[in-house]
């Protein structure tokens, strides 16, 4: 299943950055690259069952502290 994950993201990623490529757009094309990687990685960890947890909990976290409440 990860083999078809990674093939289907870097399809998607050849199309989505060839204006980028042609534009020379380096840091957009590193920033996009960093993104699509990180959810290439979720992906193959939730289809390996891999228990992720939430983020909420941690954004709630950092919301109190910034707030005080």
């Amino acid at each position: 299943m990860w083999i078809i994950i990674t093939a289907l993201f870097f399809t998607i990623s050849y199309f989505d950055t060839k204006e980028l490529r042609e534009k020379k757009e380096i840091k957009l094309i590193i920033i996009y690259a960093l993104m699509m990687t990180l959810s290439c990685i979720i992906g193959i960890l939730i289809s390996a069952d891999v228990n992720i947890p939430s983020p909420a909990t941690y954004i709630g976290r950092l919301i109190k502290l910034v707030l005080g409440k």
